[in-house]
């Protein structure tokens, strides 16, 4: 943790994060991949991504974030892992997606972590739940 002095200061940092991540050129997580993100940032968005970059950053940390459509949950995440330098997985739905393909993409990210050390945060939105065995997996990994 850090002392903040004041708001300015933590709008100041935040967008400098927001700068970054929007710059090709920066180095990072995702590299020249990272879809651009227009966001303005009020004070409750500043402090749900900070909470969103504090949950990520702990060992085994895990978040259920609950809101209605369009209020920045994927946005917000994808910014804090930025912060905290991890990649982001999401699963790509398809029409012939199965349980076995989703047990593949979890293999690949195992792999990823265990055998290369990456830092990953994976977004599973409510959507992507097209299998009801896709939560027991997700259940077995947490």
């Amino acid at each position: 943790y850090e002392i903040v002095p004041d708001e300015l200061d933590i709008r100041k940092r935040v967008e400098k994060f927001l700068g970054d991540y929007n710059d090709p050129q920066i180095s990072g997580p995702g590299g020249a991949y990272r879809a651009r993100m227009d966001l303005v940032l009020f004070t409750d968005a500043m402090e749900h991504m900070m909470r969103i970059s504090r949950i990520i950053g702990t060992p085994m940390g895990s978040a259920l974030l609950v809101g209605v459509g369009g209020s920045g949950r994927q946005s917000l995440t994808k910014l804090a892992a930025f912060t905290q330098r991890q990649e982001v997985f999401q699963i790509e739905v398809v029409k012939n997606y199965k349980v076995d393909k989703f047990k593949d993409d979890i293999k690949e990210l195992y792999f990823k972590v265990g055998k290369e050390g990456k830092k990953f945060t994976w977004i599973f939105a409510d959507f992507d739940v097209i299998y009801e065995e896709f939560l027991e997996y997700i259940n077995m990994i947490l």
